[in-house]
């Protein structure tokens, strides 16, 4: 029997989840009800593949590539396409032929996608994530070294692990 163990408790989810948090809790975050039955009337359900069932919103700008959650950034998405798209680039995986669930793989042509990507593009017309100097303006000197912070504790708990993990097998 193989052993399957999730991913979702190492130590680089760990840093992301922390810096993710931080982001989440100082970006813009303004989206409505209206703006949610706007889009879905706008795409007709799942923004990436028109599934009707898209109980989901999405980022466009991933939250950690400092995406607001305002209208112009937030799409609606079913379960199999946000789930699939995760923190990428909306384009590179609809595209793509890695990612099991992209429009790609599901058979969709090119057609469909740029169709699809145009429409995204249309909706998100104007928006532009912040720099974190934006964001943190005078405080960027504190986020920094809370990023360099976990990055040492990251290593540190590796460290910890291999120590554990060496000490075990003799």
């Amino acid at each position: 029997m193989t052993r399957i163990r999730t991913k979702t408790g190492s130590l680089a989810v760990a840093r992301y989840q922390l810096n993710r948090a931080i982001l989440e809790n100082v970006l813009e975050d303004n989206y409505t009800e209206d703006d949610r039955d706007a889009a879905l009337e706008f795409f007709g359900g799942c923004a990436f593949c028109g599934a009707i069932e898209a109980s989901r919103n999405d980022h466009i700008v991933p939250v950690i590539d400092r995406g607001d959650f305002v209208r112009q950034n937030v799409v609606p998405a079913c379960a199999k396409c946000d789930d699939s798209k995760g923190q990428k680039d909306f384009r590179s995986w609809m595209r793509g032929t890695t990612s099991k669930c992209s429009l790609r793989q599901r058979g969709f042509t090119d057609a469909q996608m740029e169709e699809r990507i145009q429409r995204i593009e249309q909706w998100q017309a104007g928006y532009e994530p912040k720099t974190d100097e934006q964001i943190f303006g005078k405080n960027l000197s504190r986020y920094r070294p809370i990023l360099e912070k976990m990055d040492n504790l990251i290593d540190e708990a590796q460290q910890l692990v291999n120590d554990v993990r060496s000490e075990g097998t003799k």
